[in-house]
């Protein structure tokens, strides 16, 4: 996990050098959930969301989130995001999903074996967390 920490704070502090303060949240919305909304706010507000649903899933506290009407609905709307969706497995009901990848993933800090997905995404919600801007 430390390395991908290491080469998503390299690629952040890449991504500022070229375009200029990019909040981590817009950092992780554009380059690695690859959302393309063209509105820093927004783009924020959405990866903060998908942060929290990625620290649910993989805390499984999926049926405690979602019992929150608004909650409910950034769990499915996140769990269907092209970043997201290939890469659960929801067993019997979306609500109860979890992680899984059956084939490794290319993204802009590389490919990311089959075995390597969730020190991935745990990798992702620590850097979100990190105080280094």
């Amino acid at each position: 996990m430390k390395r991908f920490i290491q080469d998503l704070e390299d690629r952040y502090h890449y991504t500022k050098e070229a375009y200029g303060y990019v909040s981590k949240e817009h950092f992780l919305s554009d380059y690695i959930f690859d959302f393309n909304v063209y509105d820093s706010d927004l783009a924020q507000v959405i990866a903060k969301e998908m942060l929290e649903v990625l620290e649910v899933i993989t805390e499984r506290r999926n049926y405690r989130y979602i019992k929150n009407p608004e909650k409910y609905r950034i769990f499915i709307n996140m769990v269907n995001t092209a970043f997201l969706h290939d890469h659960l497995n929801w067993g019997a009901s979306i609500r109860g999903c979890w992680l899984e990848a059956d084939e490794a993933i290319n993204s802009p800090i590389g490919v990311i074996q089959i075995d390597r997905f969730i020190p991935f995404i745990k990798a992702i919600i620590k850097f979100s967390k990190s105080q280094h801007q």
